[in-house]
């Protein structure tokens, strides 16, 4: 079993462009409890602009983030009223989440920058529970890194943040590709407040090709809600050399947006991170794929190709 983080930098140098740095700094993992329709509040490091023409809108996703989705950004739930300038000193914004029915929120930033025609989208590195004060979802942040490898034997341990703020919950595990899952056996009943757990993984139940893993946190009794997260690294099994399949970030179709999460300029890759150059058109009005890659088989070269960078 070998590991790809399923991120990767471009070749492509951004020295001499116009770079707009945005990042969350809160929500951070988990823990975050937003009670009985209070405010959740936002906080984020941007900038510099010169000349002062880009600007941010601030949305949500309610259950996390998921590598493989496709959506519009109608779907999104719309957190600011509109644009925000990124010159603005006021790195703040309080949510008022009187309006959300009971689940986790994972914010998510649309960045355009018009001088360089780019638009991109920057997940924050944390999810808000929002609910009832006596009915509060839990919630699961994963924060083993990207190079985590499996034993010989084929065990992948993988560790976790976790916060159930009443009762029990469950933790499922999937092997995630493309239209298609695969339920890891073991399913975990956990209780609580906010803690770490580690879980172990068989790799060898996973299907052929790169796959996501997926952690789904869901309660087990009063209303329902679950929240997910991704590892961000992949799992392979098989050989990749000839016919291989890899993830590619979703380029080309003309005004795809190019959100992307975990590039930075200034060091290695971190999961919702600024992006350092866009991709795509800022004149589109879709986005092809909240963290939406997809799958390409390409032909046998003699030559394994690393992941794309990370661009909706």
């Amino acid at each position: 079993m070998r590991r790809f983080p399923y991120f990767a930098l471009l070749a492509a140098s951004a020295a001499s462009a116009h770079v707009v740095n945005f990042a969350f700094t809160a929500p951070e993992g988990v823990g975050n409890r937003v009670a009985d329709g209070g405010f959740a509040v936002l906080q984020w490091t941007d900038g510099p602009d010169t000349p002062d023409v880009a600007r941010v809108s601030l949305y949500a996703v309610a259950g996390g983030v998921s590598p493989l989705v496709t959506v519009d950004p109608q779907t999104l739930i719309a957190i600011t009223p509109g644009e925000l300038r990124i010159n603005d000193p006021t790195n703040v914004y309080a949510w008022d989440t009187s309006g959300l029915t009971t689940g986790c929120y994972q914010p998510v930033a649309i960045l355009n920058d018009p001088l360089e025609g780019v638009v991109r989208a920057i997940a924050a590195p944390g999810v808000f529970s929002v609910g009832q004060a006596n009915e509060l979802p839990p919630s699961i942040w994963i924060t083993s890194s990207a190079d985590t490898t499996a034993d010989e034997n084929g065990n992948l341990a993988l560790r976790a943040v976790i916060d159930i703020p009443f009762g029990e919950a469950t933790i499922a595990f999937n092997f995630v590709q493309p239209g298609h899952e695969t339920p890891v056996e073991n399913v975990l009943v956990v209780n609580g407040s906010v803690h770490e757990v580690t879980f172990v993984l068989n790799t060898r139940q996973a299907p052929a090709g790169l796959s996501f893993v997926r952690a789904r946190i869901a309660t087990t009794a009063g209303r329902f809600a679950q929240c997910d997260a991704y590892w961000q690294g992949l799992v392979q099994v098989g050989s990749l050399d000839g016919g291989e399949l890899l993830f590619d970030g979703g380029f080309g179709d003309g005004g795809v947006l190019g959100p992307r999460l975990g590039l930075d300029a200034s060091g290695p890759p971190v999961w919702g991170g600024g992006g350092a150059c866009g991709c795509g058109s800022a004149t589109s009005g879709t986005i092809t794929g909240l963290l939406a890659w997809l799958l390409r088989r390409r032909h046998a070269t003699g030559q394994r190709s690393p992941p794309a960078a990370v661009c909706l």
